[in-house]
């Protein structure tokens, strides 16, 4: 028996997608590069960012690592989401 998503799971995912993928250009970084950065595989990244698969804690750390950011960076809300957390972001 599967268990229904937690609120907010799904957006969470998302965050992590679209952040990962705004901090990679804003780089100028390809998929591969940051794959390398985080000593992950490039597939794996680009799964990430197309919301084809679920981060890991841990895959989450690594990529924050190889970006330079703190991995709350990478689960920031996003403006298009609204609400007050979007706007402190």
């Amino acid at each position: 028996m599967t268990r229904p998503l937690l609120p907010g799971a799904v957006n969470l995912g998302r965050r992590v997608a679209r952040n990962l993928r705004r901090l990679r250009l804003d780089r100028g970084l390809t998929l591969e590069g940051v794959a390398r950065a985080c000593e992950l595989n490039w597939r794996h990244i680009q799964k990430i960012e197309a919301g084809e698969t679920n981060a890991t804690i841990v895959s989450i750390a690594r990529v924050a690592h190889g970006l330079g950011v703190d991995p709350l960076e990478l689960m920031k809300p996003l403006a298009c989401e609204g609400g007050l957390d979007a706007r402190l972001a």
